[in-house]
């Protein structure tokens, strides 16, 4: 096990949409909080959409078109969707923020957004 040593910040870059099961995500951040000192941060980022992904298809365009450009075949273009629905857990930028509250920080506010990349800051209690 790791060492019991606390720090003033975390980050979570584009780790727990792959963690499927709520309680499970909320222990994840919990794990991190944890770890954390009083008033510290936590700056993470994951997709996210405040709406299901069906009722935002014009935002998944764009995010396939994206994809396309870092070297997406378009065979894998066409099963993406599917994968992305088997492997990634999708919430809204607003539930994803009461996660980190359920976890033990005292808030989390939006900061910024491309597409269906969110980024968050937590902070723990003073």
């Amino acid at each position: 096990m790791p060492g019991k040593e606390t720090y003033d910040a975390a980050t979570s870059l584009l780790v727990s949409h792959f963690i499927l099961d709520r309680q499970a995500r909320i222990a994840f951040f919990a794990h991190i909080a944890n770890r954390l000192n009083p008033g510290g941060l936590l700056a993470s980022a994951d997709i996210a959409s405040p709406h299901p992904i069906d009722d935002s298809a014009s935002v998944f365009d764009l995010w396939i078109r994206a994809m396309r450009y870092t070297g997406m075949t378009e065979e894998k273009a066409a099963g993406y969707r599917e994968k992305l629905d088997a492997g990634v857990s999708i919430l809204s930028p607003r539930d994803i923020a009461q996660l980190h509250i359920e976890a033990g920080f005292a808030n989390s506010r939006l900061i910024s957004q491309s597409l269906l990349m969110h980024g968050w800051i937590a902070q723990m209690p003073a």
